[in-house]
């Protein structure tokens, strides 16, 4: 608690035993509450979170994929807790504190924000090796002082936290986000999340192509690669950030066969998704899926990389733009 007001830590999980370990010990240190909502894990992910005093654990009972529910879960839940003066931190599993940052000077600051006050904070992405990040400039959106307000969100890419005018940027408190430390099951999130947008079509293909192709996200983030600073990621109760391994055995890959095997992956032949083998992660998979996998033709390979490269140039040049026109 920081002075009279409850810091509660929201975090949606599932499958998360990967990381749920460093999470719940890193959080533990700042948090006064910590809000599991977990939709359906098949790992140790209840077993862990039930290890820690400061946890409650909810489950997420809906069936498919909608961020909208499972904020609300948090959130009222939150409220039911705690009826006094409340930060609310909604962060994933993968999403961990600095260790400079939780003993900053900073959260007194924030705590004492007018009611309704988004907050944003540094996140930068941890790089595999964990040696570099990505060092945006860009503040994000995870924490409100809340005031009980009605939270409005949306399926996909939903805000996690109540809308608001009224903003606080975060300068000393960071978050590193640490799914592109595991490389393969990254990349299958984010071809993931392109076949569920095409499902669900809640975006278009060009704006697919913005948000999870990567070429387009690699090539737009080169100039932004920095050093982590090693005193990140030692922490006062012993815990230390390594390397983590990485497979294409993973519960993304296996929820994109299952999607071609519901849709036929035709449906999905102009996706960036393309640049793994499919029949080779099949087999991979630990519950193997029985499906029949249609590869791309050359010509619709051809078409679709020249879509992606000739969007990268143009995301490339408005961003020279963009940052000519700041200074």
């Amino acid at each position: 608690m920081v002075h009279d007001t409850s810091v509660i830590v929201l975090a949606p999980v599932k499958n998360e035993d990967w990381i749920l370990d460093i999470f719940l010990s890193v959080t533990s240190l700042f948090a006064d509450h910590i809000l599991i909502a977990d939709q359906g894990s098949t790992d140790r992910t209840k077993e862990i979170a039930c290890k820690y005093s400061k946890v409650i654990y909810i489950h997420n009972d809906k069936s498919d994929y909608d961020e909208d529910y499972r904020q609300q879960l948090l959130i009222n839940k939150a409220r039911e807790i705690c009826s006094g003066k409340r930060l609310l931190i909604a962060i994933d599993a993968d999403e961990i504190i600095t260790s400079d940052s939780i003993n900053s000077i900073e959260w007194e600051t924030i705590c004492s924000q007018l009611p309704g006050t988004q907050v944003y904070f540094k996140k930068p992405d941890v790089l595999p090796g964990l040696n570099e990040v990505y060092d945006y400039c860009d503040y994000f959106l995870l924490g409100f002082v809340d005031d009980g307000r009605k939270h409005e969100g949306t399926k996909f890419h939903s805000p996690r936290v109540p809308s608001s005018t009224l903003r606080y940027n975060s300068n000393s408190i960071k978050f590193m986000h640490l799914a592109l430390a595991r490389e393969k099951e990254y990349n299958a999130r984010q071809r993931l999340y392109m076949i569920l947008e095409n499902i669900n079509n809640s975006d278009s293909l060009r704006l697919r192509y913005r948000k999870y192709s990567r070429f387009i996200q690699n090539s737009l983030r080169q100039d932004i690669i920095g050093s982590l600073p090693s005193e990140w990621r030692t922490y006062s109760n012993g815990t230390v950030l390594e390397n983590f391994k990485t497979s294409e055995n993973n519960s993304f890959n296996k929820q994109i066969l299952e999607n071609f095997r519901l849709y036929g992956s035709r449906k999905f032949w102009f996706e960036d998704i393309w640049y793994v083998n499919y029949t080779l992660i099949s087999t991979l998979i630990s519950e193997p899926i029985n499906v029949e996998i249609s590869s791309p033709p050359f010509y619709i390979n051809v078409i679709r990389n020249f879509l992606i490269h000739i969007y990268g140039i143009v995301l490339k040049i408005q961003l020279f733009i963009s940052k000519k026109l700041k200074k």
